[in-house]
């Protein structure tokens, strides 16, 4: 008997096919694991910033090349873009400034995974993980661990922190707090990429989440899955999510589907979403239900805590779910409307929009108004008016004033045309205190090039533009008024009204009791008069008090808009931080100093605020810094009769806007 090499892996597997033998019936084979049928295509399902990806990957199946090596081949493609900033090379940093990557990949035909997170150095963690699918026993590394196994295997160790994300992390760094080492440039916040990040990602909570999951289901039925990421921008070292978790970020199983998941991770986590899908595909669901379904019970069950919720319950994150089953149908579903998904087969690629469970908001947007031909009055050498458009075919462009210009090219009409009126320079005439002269009339007209007065659509007025002035005569002619004409007359009308005037006050001194003869009302005149009277009662008063209510919400609105921005110049001032605080139970609002302000009782409040700067289930804060940014937050009042206004801090740049409350 030939010698053969004895290991303890050898044994071990040795041991478990005799265990195996004892275990079946005598003459019974261990059964192959199912394979489907040969079927009409290949399907490619991938998250909506895979569509290059999808074309590669289509591309290598349409080559025979095997389905787990075409989906590596098409994240590839993402993860080795610099500008993507969510995914491999060029991803955002963690709070420290380097660059952790997570990737994993399953195989549905042997049911195997691997899986590497926080990887430094490599671009394409997916092909890390596929090597611990492959060369290992084991299902997922992290850390240096996977970064030596990546070393092991050639991978050269290069560095991921482009210059673009570098920049960026800087900003976000020199932005964190007062208090700290760092201090921004007053040029950082100009660069290009800077502004396009905070053009991009710089509202909301500013901490978007970004990943790519594809899942591939070959002509022959075989069903695998790979999901890449780089992670929460400015994570904590070490963070992982839901991506390289087998079961949450990704689940292949052939005979049954695959799914794969982005979004927040530690919603996913919580429920092994990916896992979940699958298992109602297994129950007979088709995937758009799968995935819906799966999303439910995330939107039910993960993270009950306010920061999470808004006030009708729903999350405030977002999660995606992409699927396909055995049969090769796709679908794409997400917990708010507005997501994207990728399909690919052999007809070509395509990006369809995801299933959803909530609607987001859609923007106030005014209606479109067509574009409208303004006129300017002028005056012609006999005193006649006439319409002339302002720039364009048949007038000079210099003509139209500054400001209408620049209406015009905000693409708003001026608020007064929806009247069907034009707003036109008025004609002004000599005040009785303003110096004559044809010099002096030059110079007012000159000036009073703001004041305005209202056309018709045509044009055209129906009469004058005002009431006559009077006409100023000069000092040293005063002595001669009486040879003008307009001045006998008035004197004239105003002698005349005081003797109407004497003739009376004398006429109520001689004879009180005249007025009073043939005095008395008839039963209809009574009648009227104490309905009228009954009607005022029963509607002043409400509208009175509709009146009060509106104006408190006005003035509160007001107040809080004044405190914010007031804590805000006062932390830029005094170079130390200031909390604007809120007591959505008591009403009241203030600096940490004094609540001096009071909301009105009727209003709902709301309040949304950092973790760190809630005191208590109904006080939070929102804090400034001398830099000028913020803790953010949003502060919703709401009426009883429906509207309000979400007053909302930037936290990046501590500015205050006032925008629709949410739903």
């Amino acid at each position: 008997m030939t010698d053969s090499p004895f290991t303890r892996r050898a044994l071990l597997g040795t041991a478990a096919l005799a265990g195996a033998a004892a275990v079946l019936p005598e003459g019974l084979a261990a059964p192959a694991p199912p394979r489907p049928a040969a079927t009409d295509g290949f399907r490619i399902v991938t998250s909506g910033n895979g569509l290059e990806a999808a074309k590669a990957a289509r591309e290598a199946l349409l080559a025979g090349t095997d389905p787990l090596d075409a989906a590596i081949a098409g994240v590839n493609v993402v993860e080795l873009d610099p500008d993507d900033l969510t995914v491999g090379y060029g991803g955002i940093p963690n709070e420290e400034g380097v660059v952790e990557l997570d990737a994993a990949v399953m195989d549905g035909r042997t049911m195997k995974a691997g899986a590497v997170a926080a990887l430094t150095g490599v671009k394409t963690p997916s092909k890390v993980a596929k090597l611990v699918m492959e060369r290992t026993d084991r299902v997922f590394l992290v850390g240096a661990g996977a970064r030596r196994f990546a070393t092991a295997h050639g991978f050269p160790d290069e560095e991921l922190l482009t210059e673009k994300t570098r920049k960026i992390w800087l900003y976000w760094k020199n932005r964190l707090s007062d208090l700290d080492d760092w201090i921004e440039a007053a040029k950082d916040a100009e660069d290009p990429d800077v502004k396009e990040f905070v053009r991009k990602y710089g509202k909301g909570i500013f901490r978007p989440q970004g990943t790519i999951h594809m899942s591939v289901r070959s002509a022959s039925g075989d069903l695998v899955s790979v999901t890449t990421t780089s992670g929460l921008f400015f994570k904590i070292p070490g963070r992982v999510g839901d991506s390289p978790v087998v079961g949450a970020g990704l689940y292949s199983e052939n005979g049954v589907g695959s799914a794969g998941s982005t979004g927040r991770g530690e919603a996913n986590l919580l429920t092994c979403g990916s896992h979940t899908v699958v298992e109602y595909l297994r129950d007979g669901l088709a995937p758009e239900e799968a995935c819906l379904k799966a999303l439910r019970r995330i939107a039910e069950k993960t993270h009950h805590v306010p920061r999470h919720r808004d006030a009708k319950g729903r999350p405030t994150f977002n999660v995606q779910f992409y699927c396909v089953d055995a049969a090769g149908r796709t679908a794409g579903a997400a917990i708010w409307s507005g997501s994207k998904y990728v399909v690919g087969d052999a007809e070509g690629v395509r990006t369809l929009d995801c299933a959803y469970l909530h609607r987001r908001a859609a923007p106030r947007r005014g209606a479109a108004r067509p574009p409208q031909r303004r006129f300017h009055a002028h005056r012609t050498a006999g005193g006649a008016r006439h319409p002339r458009p302002a720039g364009g075919p048949g007038g000079p462009a210099g003509a139209e004033p500054a400001r209408r210009r620049q209406e015009q090219d905000r693409g708003g009409a001026d608020p007064r045309s929806r009247t069907g009126r034009r707003a036109v320079q008025a004609r002004r005439r000599p005040l009785p205190h303003q110096p004559g002269g044809v010099g002096g009339a030059g110079e007012r007209a000159a000036g009073s090039a703001g004041l305005e007065r209202f056309l018709p659509a045509q044009g055209l007025a129906h009469g004058p533009l005002g009431p006559a002035l009077p006409l100023r005569i000069p000092r040293a002619q005063r002595r001669h008024r009486h040879l003008y004409p307009g001045c006998r007359q008035r004197a004239g009308r105003r002698r005349g009204e005081r003797r109407r005037r004497q003739l009376a006050v004398t006429a109520a001194t001689a004879f009180p009791l005249q007025g009073l003869r043939g005095a008395g009302f008839t039963l209809l005149e009574l009648l009227v008069a104490i309905t009228v009277a009954a009607l005022l009662l029963t509607t002043v008063p409400p509208m009175l008090s509709r009146g009060y209510e509106a104006m408190a919400y006005r003035t509160a609105v007001r107040e809080l808009v004044a405190g914010l921005k007031g804590a805000r110049r006062a932390a830029m001032e005094t170079g130390r931080s200031v909390a604007f605080v809120v007591d959505t139970g008591a009403h009241r609002f203030g600096t940490e100093d004094a609540l001096n302000g009071e909301l009105p009782a009727a209003l709902q409040v709301r309040l949304i605020v950092a973790d760190r700067e809630i005191d208590s289930a109904e006080r939070g804060a929102i804090r400034f810094y001398p830099d000028g940014g913020a803790t953010g937050g949003s502060i919703q009042l709401l009426r009883p009769g429906g509207g309000g206004v979400r007053l909302r801090v930037d936290w990046l740049l501590g500015t205050v806007s006032q925008e629709a409350p949410e739903p």
